[in-house]
């Protein structure tokens, strides 16, 4: 964790490490989104349900960006790095 910067949970650590900026809206919003798929499934306020899933729809979308950018970086910078068996027992 770098100073000043709080811990950011799952995938969002490796990507920002990878060069995808994460934004702080990203940041420790896990536990919220429980919260949003409750409000997206229950039997509630309509307009509450869809603001829900939009909401649930661009945080995964995030989600995903997040991936990639890690996937992305493994693949230019992964070339470099020592294969297990080089490591040794």
């Amino acid at each position: 964790m770098r100073a000043g910067r709080p811990l950011i949970l799952g995938g969002r650590l490796p990507a920002d490490l990878a060069g995808r900026r994460v934004g702080e809206s990203d940041l420790l919003v896990g536990a919220g989104s429980m919260i949003r798929y409750d409000e997206a499934t229950g039997a509630g306020d309509p307009a509450v349900a869809q603001a829900a899933r939009d909401w649930l729809l661009a945080y995964n979308r995030s989600d995903v960006e997040a991936t990639r950018a890690v996937r992305e970086w493994l693949d230019r910078a992964g070339s470099g790095f020592p294969s297990a068996a080089d490591l040794g027992p």
